[in-house]
């Protein structure tokens, strides 16, 4: 009964020695609070302004906190366990609404390139593991491979962001229903239909556009107006953040509201 004692007592001793261990090697939460904390450097000045700026705007808006983190070296703890202890750590997101998200991105160096996409227990609905695992290999990891950490970042950022606000469903590639895309199509179907009429109308009357054999302007303009319908309905579909120049929508970070995680995300390597 002794030895049962010592032995329950022992290993009380290395599970508490593990997990003071696991504390000292996660970044410490930064103060003044910051959304990118980028401790390996990878990223110039310019490009952490306009992620701090992006993600702080969007914090505003819809209280959702992503957070960055990079990292020369994950300490020996696998990436899902380093990025998890980040988000509960720190608090990140709501903590009546555990919306945080941390993105952890440690570059490829003297071992290999590791990312990972941790989310909080009230956004694993809208990103379930299998959608962070796609976004980690579609968007983030090709640039990362080309050394575009940045780039890379922002592309995923470009997903994440409408996905986590309910704007844009990744899995289906595809806007909500009822979205901006279904207005868009109306409006097409209307000029559509407007160039069809016009093209009778000249017909009759090849002066009707002002120029002669008028059926090529309406055609011209009609590529022109789908085009731009095409290039807004697709930035809508993906978000608000800017991808370049700075962005000045966002204030100071007003710090980490106390979010929990449970083990939801997925990350890859290279």
């Amino acid at each position: 009964m002794r030895r049962r004692n010592i032995r329950s007592i022992f290993l009380m001793m290395l599970v508490g020695v593990f997990a003071i261990t696991i504390q000292a090697q996660i970044p410490a939460k930064p103060n003044p609070p910051r959304l990118v904390n980028d401790l390996a450097g990878i990223f110039s000045d310019e490009q952490r302004q306009e992620l701090e700026q992006s993600l702080v705007a969007f914090n505003d808006s819809t209280s959702n906190e992503i957070v960055i983190v990079t990292v020369n070296d994950l300490g020996g703890y696998d990436k899902m366990t380093f990025a998890q202890q980040i988000g509960s750590k720190w608090g990140v997101g709501k903590a009546k609404r555990n919306n945080g998200i941390v993105i952890l991105l440690k570059p490829k160096n003297e071992t290999r390139g590791e990312a990972f996409i941790a989310t909080g227990y009230g956004l694993e609905g809208a990103l379930p593991d299998a959608i962070c695992k796609r976004i980690v290999e579609n968007e983030m990891i090709p640039y990362f491979r080309r050394n575009d950490y940045f780039g890379g970042v922002v592309s995923a950022l470009r997903v994440i962001m409408p996905v986590a606000q309910g704007e844009y469903k990744y899995k289906t590639e595809s806007p909500k229903k009822g979205g901006g895309s279904g207005i868009g199509l109306v409006v097409i179907i209307f000029v559509i239909i407007v160039i069809v009429l016009i093209k009778r109308g000249n017909r009759g009357n090849d002066d009707f556009t002002g120029r002669g054999g008028g059926s090529s302007g309406p055609d011209l303009w009609t590529m022109i107006f789908l085009a731009g319908m095409a290039n807004r309905n697709h930035n809508g579909s993906w978000g608000n953040f800017s991808g370049g120049g700075n962005n000045d929508s966002g204030g100071d970070f007003g710090g980490f509201g106390g979010g929990d995680f449970g083990g939801g995300g997925a990350g890859g390597s290279w």
